[in-house]
């Protein structure tokens, strides 16, 4: 029995699954096995951090992490917590996306409210309306001490604001001035303006989670993702060593070659093109997904006989059909093989040249 903790299947966790995320990078069973992937949030918080624990920011303050799921929001909230408690820092299963709890470890600081999830509850309107509550009495309100966190996306924000225009939530005006305002400055489109702290709420610290690209480079620092393909290629690939199919094994080959910086640095200029045509920025989720699939494919790709088998039995058997007797069952084999490769998978979708060449044809001669 192969050991599925190893490569390739090992890869196969990381690809189009709640965990395929920030957090599967650095969680083992406590929950912390690495540092996070330094973002500059990462950076933000812990600077935050440390102005708490020395007083700088008495009194506690308000976080609002905004953006889609797969971005980080919850374990970038989590690190700070666990970073400005230290000790007193408490890892409990949120209710219905809720954490509260007291804390004694932090001068001036008394307690956490955690909203892991905006949207989490029984159903939508008991979970937005206690958002507006929350953001009522513990941002507009917020008692002393108190640090508010609470991740939530542009869509639940649009959604309460339509809800309480039309009469279908309570909301004082001044938390509907608020959520209005929390909208407006975190949109794609918004003037820019000071959100760390908020301008004119020096107590209230906003982050748009896809303003930043992962795929540029931080300052003198490797682009974030290069250091999640740093995490993918560091998989045990002990397993390859001496198997007879590693000449032709396009998924080692694909390891190897990611291993190498300046291959690395090609591929993150592609993708990085790519967010800027599509005015789409790639999520922690995204690219853990990408690279995933670009060195293993998925486990739908592994098909002998009409049965899903394993990667290492499919590359064995396609190894077979190359020393093959038919030539065609040796250029199909190979063909299969040079498709399996990094670069193939992606740029996998070819126009039909012979169409593009009629339309020239016919353009010329008009």
């Amino acid at each position: 029995m192969r050991d599925q903790s190893a490569f390739p299947e090992a890869l196969f966790d990381w690809c189009n699954s709640g965990s395929a995320s920030v957090c599967r990078y650095s969680d083992d069973s406590s929950g912390w096995q690495k540092p996070p992937l330094k973002t500059r949030l990462i950076s933000r918080l812990e600077r935050l951090a440390e102005d708490m624990k020395s007083g700088a920011i008495p009194g506690g303050c308000s976080l609002f992490l905004v953006g889609g799921p797969g971005n980080g929001k919850t374990h970038a909230a989590k690190y700070l917590q666990r970073i400005l408690l230290g000790d007193g820092y408490v890892s409990v299963d949120p209710v219905d996306g809720v954490v509260s709890y007291s804390v004694s470890t932090v001068p001036g600081l008394k307690g956490v409210r955690f909203i892991e999830d905006a949207s989490a509850g029984l159903d939508n309107d008991s979970s937005y309306q206690r958002f507006v509550e929350d953001v009522e009495k513990f941002t507009i309100n917020r008692p002393e001490g108190c640090l508010f966190i609470c991740c939530v996306n542009r869509g639940i924000l649009a959604t309460v604001l339509a809800r309480i225009a039309k009469n279908q939530m309570k909301a004082t005006d001044a938390a509907t001035s608020f959520i209005a305002r929390l909208s407006s400055v975190v949109s794609p489109d918004a003037t820019p303006t000071s959100l760390w702290p908020l301008s004119n709420s020096p107590d209230v610290y906003v982050h748009p989670m896809d303003e930043e690209s992962l795929l540029e480079p931080i300052e003198e620092r490797a682009p974030v993702a290069s250091e999640i393909v740093d995490e993918i290629c560091s998989v045990d690939a002990a397993n390859c060593e001496g198997c007879v199919s590693q000449g032709l094994c396009p998924l080692y080959a694909n390891l190897i070659a990611l291993r190498d910086g300046s291959r690395r640095d090609n591929l993150l200029r592609v993708l990085r093109y790519f967010e800027i045509v599509a005015s789409k920025r790639l999520s922690f989720r995204d690219l853990f997904s990408i690279f995933s699939v670009l060195v293993v494919g998925s486990q739908n790709d592994y098909v002998l006989n009409g049965k899903k088998t394993t990667p290492c039995a499919w590359v064995e058997k396609q190894t077979e059909q190359v020393n093959a007797n038919r030539q065609s069952d040796r250029l199909l084999a190979l063909f299969d093989l040079e498709m399996s490769l990094y670069h193939n998978r992606l740029f996998s979708n070819w126009r039909d040249f012979k169409r593009v060449d009629r339309e020239l044809l016919r353009s010329i001669k008009s």
